[in-house]
């Protein structure tokens, strides 16, 4: 298993302290059950983009039924619903694959909306797979 590697706000303010340059990127777990709303916040109160690794989760985002319920009223997967709240969020997610199909599914995601009340049932739901692991809390 991979080490939580990202910069929560506590960690941030003491980057921007000591640096002559402010990040301008974080690279953060962030999915459909593990939403880091606070780090968010933070990044985009500072004009830090933040780039959602493992976007999609695991199969646990993937096959939750308030995901799949919402994907079906729109046509699209539950991994275009994932991708969309992110995008609707302000954050980049950077989903992983090697299949050309589903590359291609990745990028349509631009033809629906997730509603208000959507966008805060998908941001409620918690651990869904991923690491969901706080990176004050883990002995490295």
């Amino acid at each position: 298993m991979r080490s939580p590697r990202q910069f929560t706000p506590n960690h941030l303010e003491e980057l921007i302290a000591d640096s002559k340059i402010k990040p301008m990127v974080n690279q953060i777990e962030v999915h459909p059950g593990w939403p880091q709303m606070e780090t968010i916040q933070y990044c985009q109160a500072h004009d830090i983009l933040v780039e959602a690794w493992a976007p999609l989760g695991e199969a646990a985002s993937l096959n939750n039924e308030i995901i799949v319920q919402i994907a079906a009223k729109y046509g699209h997967t539950p991994a275009q619903v994932c991708l969309r709240w992110g995008i609707q969020q302000g954050i980049l997610p950077l989903p992983k694959t090697v299949h050309q199909g589903r590359m291609e599914e990745n990028t349509k995601i631009f033809d629906f909306e997730l509603t208000d009340a959507e966008m805060a049932i998908i941001g409620s739901l918690r651990n869904l797979g991923g690491q969901c692991k706080v990176p004050d809390q883990v002995d490295f």
